[in-house]
């Protein structure tokens, strides 16, 4: 009967919190002795910097708030509008501002195509340099045939071009949701729940995300997610829900794991 067992999310979720908290206290604890004589109040600081800066990190626009998180090369902005329904419609080229120094990352989004192709950046050194992927349509009519197409930008020079046929159906008023995981030089392209296509480029190491059309192409974008630190421990830290009491220097301090949510700081 055991054997059959398997834990929950949750449970495992809380399992991995209190294994990181005491494995944090334990570093604490094992310090030198005149590290240790330090107060109370500076050993939880401490504590509750080492939980913060391991949390999951998360950028997101809905751009109702307008464009001021963004940038690009010069006039970016020129080609960049909305629609009547507050969808975005990216122009040439811009990047999400606080996006540009990561590193490892998980990108979403949701959009549509209007004309041509969906098109965005990612791992975006600057305006020269950079990754792109498009959902361009194939083969236009009623049920289109819809490609993801992928390729580096580099020194401002477009690179060899991937292109992978979608595995289902669509129709010219479908909304994408697309998820792009980027973890050193791999790379995972999933829309609508379904893995397209996955590949390997060393050239970029590091930059941000953004949106990309070319001429004669456009599309329009509801929401924009990007999630740092995005690995098994970040969400077990970003928990809003677990709860946890811990005795340190002769003090009890209970805190809620939400505290710890970067969006408080």
């Amino acid at each position: 009967m055991l054997a059959s067992w398997t834990p929950s999310t949750s449970v495992a979720s809380a399992v991995f919190a209190v294994m990181f908290l005491f494995s944090a206290l334990a570093i604490f604890y094992s310090a030198p002795s005149a590290l240790s004589q330090r107060s109370p109040s500076w050993q939880w600081s401490n504590l509750r910097n080492s939980i913060r800066s391991r949390a999951v990190l998360k950028m997101e626009d809905d751009f109702r708030s307008g464009l001021n998180r963004w940038m690009g090369p010069s006039g970016w902005a020129q080609d960049w509008s909305y629609d009547q329904a507050g969808f975005l419609r990216p122009g040439k080229l811009g990047f999400l501002q606080q996006s540009m120094s990561l590193v490892n990352y998980r990108l979403e989004f949701m959009g549509q195509i209007e004309r041509k192709s969906l098109g965005w950046a990612f791992r975006a050194k600057d305006d020269q340099n950079y990754y792109v992927a498009k959902l361009m349509i194939a083969r236009p009519g009623p049920l289109p045939m819809v490609d993801l197409v992928h390729y580096p930008v580099t020194a401002g020079k477009e690179g060899q071009k991937i292109r992978v046929s979608l595995p289902f159906s669509v129709r010219n008023d479908t909304l994408y949701q697309v998820e792009m995981n980027i973890r050193g030089d791999q790379f995972r392209a999933t829309v609508n729940g379904h893995v397209v296509d996955s590949w390997s480029d060393h050239r970029l190491q590091a930059g941000g995300v953004g949106f990309v059309n070319s001429k004669g192409e456009a599309s329009r974008v509801r929401w924009i997610r990007v999630s740092d630190r995005d690995d098994l421990l970040g969400p077990v830290l970003f928990l809003p829900e677990c709860r946890c009491e811990l005795s340190a220097v002769g003090r009890t301090k209970r805190f809620d794991l939400h505290d710890f949510s970067p969006s408080r700081y």
